[in-house]
């Protein structure tokens, strides 16, 4: 935070980090309807005048405004943060609204110290409630006192009144001296005004006409992976160019180690070396070569990386746009000389994985659709702002470190709180993302759940390259779920403990081998398609990708799908989100499936259904190490959701870890604004990550074990066996209700609906189509004690000793017997 050394000037700057996208926020004196606006392109301080620079504050958004009289008297209100979207929430009558509300000890003490320090009798001063519970004073105003509020100007007339009677009215006071300067009220005794302490929330009442015997939400929490993005993508190529060696020796730190270059600058600097070699005649460098460092430059140039003379290098010098672009390029020694120096490197880019404008746009209508349909309902369609503008919602939101998840997190928040501007100052403002977040939702570093999962990948592998029939033309294979017949007993084998939807997706592939075949040529076919088009004057295509590199893709897609050994399953779902993408963005600008490529909408089909196969697989293909695969992903997101809903009911019974201000709800207050339900608070907890987490999340409340069988019924277990996929923007959401009309201590009085919606569909929705996702399930009601316990039981178990080796062992087992099904290359079994 920039801020003017003269208190008149309040041209207040607020610079953001490279790593939220950049960009600087100007606050100003309210103008009309705006106290603030984002500059997206500009990143450096001013160089004239003097400043001073503070640490940006995390206040979720609202600021306290206080206003004291005296030593012992402060009226709080809370108000909209202007480094927020800069909007201006205005009532009726043209005023901007502000909410009353308590002050905490701390802060009170906060008043006292400034009354004394700036000797000033009426002051108004200024708050930051920090996310972790702390107080900050960033502003004091002096002589100021409210505009709007009844009891306000009662309090003071009391505390008038109560200082003449304490003062010989026939004589003027003594001369204010320096050493008891601000001490005029302080030596009367305090006046007899009520004042509550402070509490966390207030504690369950009796029913009533101002609290009706309803059950009352007290906790959301909702786990939601990101939306929409472009697909991913590499590139490699193999140099002993010179001029790309030293890149390596210049920054590696032995010559055997590979570099990593994320920085945009770095990223510029490469492409300049790149540029320049280009240029060279006397370089030399092969014509594949050469090709593959033009593909790469057009990347980096798409992304606003490269060196091209046309860019503006003064501004794009400060912006790191890499973390949202998903460029990444590593330079690996492959060859060394005598001397042990690198003498030729492998360059790999990496890029794609970026959350699209459409991805953007669902988050934020999703969050708008959650604030309208998951909290309380208001005449005005603005309950949750009121409590989110009281400090009677408690919000935090916690996102992964990938890009594609902050900003969805950030886009969602958006919409939920019906925030205006771009994406960076929420960022900031509003989305944690520290190392125990990184920890939970992000399952990189895992070994024992990579194990797992790789050990799945290879059943997956070996299952679908065989030749094996696995749907029939008899009556008995109609129900893939419960039919008994052959066909499904070779489903069993590659999926035996279902779930319903995955063996449904195996009968209608028929045969995983011809299927595999058929897409091949499918993807084949649209490469063909193609060909004809010149790749230098193709057609632009979404988000600023270039023709030569959308068509490098697909051709890289195609040779490395089918290899000598058979068919590599793990590009599956790479070739489902790249078709899912297409669908939505490109297929209109390409003519696909019309002018050309009539099979498209074939290949999306089939890729389709293989996808909704060969996925969940990939999480494992039984039950038992499914289950610890899913175990080790989410172990620290159950912890964390059985620790959110001990709080929000409290259990531990630490009233500095509920709510940790309240609503001044003194009638004289509540009758200047239009809060009815004075009592009402909830917590939220949002965390954002990707679709493995989901998927373990779900995993670890649909599957059983011997010795814990989980809370969730038959009912909703097949329920949830039942979709066929997560799709973008797919969430979990725990809702936790208290009935007041039970016993404190009773199982039903805090109970948690647990609800599931399978994300966006696979087609573009129109604009006017409703929320962008499929609408939620509840397929669970359970005590919130003992969901609690479930989740506990999740976290503190060990894992068995060997559970890879088990795995491998069934999965070994499975693939022996479903080799003996396999069709003779002549035919039959």
């Amino acid at each position: 935070v920039e801020k003017p050394v003269d208190s008149d000037d309040h041209n207040i700057h607020i610079y953001y980090p490279m790593s939220a996208g950049g960009g600087r926020k100007r606050l100003f004196r309210k103008v009309g309807n705006q106290s603030s606006q984002y500059d997206a392109d500009v990143h450096r301080v001013r160089r004239e005048g003097s400043y001073i620079y503070e640490e940006f504050v995390d206040t979720q958004g609202t600021d306290v405004k206080v206003y004291s009289v005296g030593p012992y008297y402060g009226h709080a209100e809370a108000r909209k943060s202007p480094s927020l979207d800069g909007v201006v929430l205005r009532g009726p009558d043209g005023k901007e609204l502000r909410y009353p509300v308590i002050l905490s000890w701390l802060e009170k003490d906060l008043a006292f110290k400034i009354y004394h320090a700036f000797r000033q009798t009426v002051c108004g001063f200024d708050i930051l409630r920090t996310h972790d519970g702390a107080s900050v004073v960033c502003d004091v105003n002096g002589w100021s006192f409210v505009k709007k509020s009844r009891k306000y100007y009662d309090d003071c007339a009391a505390l008038l009144a109560e200082h003449l009677q304490h003062r010989d009215a026939t004589r003027r006071p003594p001369p204010r001296e320096a050493e008891d300067a601000g001490r005029a009220l302080a030596d009367i005794d305090r006046p007899p005004i009520q004042r509550r302490p402070s509490q966390p929330r207030p504690p369950p009442r009796p029913a009533s006409p101002d609290y009706p015997p309803r059950r009352e939400l007290r906790c959301v929490i909702a786990v939601v992976r990101h939306g929409d993005r472009t697909p991913k993508r590499k590139l490699k190529v193999k140099t002993a160019a010179p001029a790309i060696v030293a890149v390596h020796a210049s920054r590696a730190k032995t010559p055997k180690r590979e570099v990593k270059l994320k920085e945009s600058k770095d990223l510029r600097a490469f492409s300049s070396a790149l540029k320049a070699l280009l240029r060279d005649p006397s370089a030399d460098v092969p014509s594949k070569e050469a090709r593959d460092f033009v593909k790469i430059r057009e990347v980096l140039k798409s992304h606003r990386l490269s060196a091209d003379g046309d860019d503006d290098d003064a501004s794009l010098d400060s912006l790191n746009v890499a973390l949202f672009s998903g460029c990444k390029l590593q330079l690996k020694p492959v060859a060394w000389n005598q001397e042990g120096a690198a003498e030729a490197v492998q360059v790999v880019l990496k890029w794609g994985g970026v959350l699209t404008e459409l991805g953007a746009e669902h988050a934020a209508a999703l969050g708008a659709h959650f604030r309208q349909s998951i909290y309380p309902e208001s005449e005005d369609g603005h309950g949750l702002l009121r409590l989110h503008a009281t400090f009677r919602h408690d919000l935090k939101i916690r996102t992964s470190d990938e890009g594609r998840v902050m900003k969805t997190g950030a886009a969602f928040t958006k919409g939920l709180l019906e925030l205006e501007g771009e994406i960076a100052p929420l960022l900031v403002s509003l989305i944690h993302r520290g190392r125990s977040d990184v920890h939970m939702l992000d399952r990189a570093g895992n070994h024992e759940a990579q194990a797992l999962l790789d050990a799945a990948k290879d059943h997956v592998r070996r299952a679908f390259n065989k030749d094996v029939d696995l749907a029939g033309d008899a009556s008995d294979d109609e129900s893939a779920n419960t039919s008994i017949s052959e066909h499904a007993a070779r489903r069993r084998l590659i999926a035996p403990d279902g779930p319903a939807a995955v063996l449904r997706a195996l009968r209608c592939i028929k045969n995983p081998k011809k299927a595999l075949d058929e897409l091949w040529a499918l993807v084949d076919a649209l490469v063909e398609s193609v060909a004809d088009i010149d790749e230098d004057e193709g057609p632009a295509l979404y988000m600023g990708e270039t023709f030569r590199v959308w068509a490098d893709s697909w051709r890289s897609m195609r040779k490395e799908f089918r290899k000598d050994d058979g068919y590599d399953l793990s590009k599956i779902p790479e070739i489902c989100d790249k078709l899912r993408y297409d669908e939505r963005h490109n297929a209109a600008r390409l003519g696909l499936g019309e002018a050309r490529c009539p099979e498209f909408s074939t290949l999306v089909e089939r890729a389709r259904a293989l996808s909704r196969a060969v996925t969940p697989l990939e999480f494992g293909g039984a039950a038992a190490p499914r289950r610890e695969a899913a175990w080790h992903v989410s172990r620290a997101l159950l912890d964390k959701i059985a620790l959110d809903l001990r709080t929000a009911r409290g259990a531990d019974g630490d009233a500095s870890a509920g709510l940790s201000y309240r609503l001044d709800d003194d009638p004289r207050h509540l009758a200047d604004s239009e809060i009815k339900s004075s009592w009402r608070a909830v917590r939220s907890r949002l965390y954002f990550t990707s679709e493995s987490h989901l998927v373990s999340l779900l995993d670890a409340l649909r599957l059983d074990e011997a010795a814990r069988r989980s809370p969730v019924d038959a009912g909703g277990k097949a329920w949830l066996g039942d979709v066929p996929e997560l799709s973008y923007l797919s969430h979990v959401v725990f809702r936790l209700w208290e009935n007041p009309m039970y016993a404190a201590d009773a199982p039903q009085r805090y109970v948690v609906d647990v609800a599931l919606s399978p994300g966006t569909p696979f087609a573009a929705r129109g604009a006017d189509a409703g929320p962008p996702t499929a609408p939620l399930q509840v397929f669970a009601q359970i005590p919130s004690e003992t969901l609690e316990a479930f989740f506990d039981s999740e976290g503190k178990a060990d894992a068995a000793p060997g559970s890879v080796e088990r795995a491998e062992a069934t999965y070994a087992a499975l693939a022996e017997r479903l080799a003996k099904c396999a069709n003779a290359p002549g035919g039959g079994v």
